[in-house]
């Protein structure tokens, strides 16, 4: 095991918890994430950032020089569109940051809530 593994301990969903603390799952699917096993994945595969990020440059400047002398696209739709699925996803991520904020500040106190990491 690396050391990230042993830093970030996520078996949460499994019952197994750093912290000894349960609580209800907010989502279904929390409940089926195997977060350990993710955690092994990209512990084991940490170089392939390094070409994720080559290739979406050279999509992102290649597309930048293809559309250099094109007319623009009317893209006004699709961004509001994009941008609205942005925004509920971050609501969302909000309002799930602060149902964990509020359980454990409410259970542990405020240290837990900045001096404990990892999944309780």
């Amino acid at each position: 095991m690396s050391y990230f593994i042993n830093l970030t301990n996520v078996e949460a969903a499994a019952g197994r918890t750093l912290y000894n603390i349960s609580y209800n799952l907010v989502m279904p699917f929390e409940g089926n994430f195997q977060g350990f096993n993710w955690v092994q994945w990209f512990d084991k595969n940490w170089g392939l950032v390094f070409y994720m990020v080559g290739a979406y440059m050279a999509v992102i400047f290649g597309l930048q020089a293809w559309m250099e002398n094109r007319r623009a696209f009317e893209l006004r739709k699709q961004l509001f569109v994009w941008n609205v699925i942005l925004a509920v996803f971050s609501l969302y991520g909000g309002l799930r940051s602060v149902h964990e904020l509020h359980y454990v500040y409410s259970n542990f106190g405020l240290y837990s809530t900045y001096c404990l990491n990892g999944l309780r």
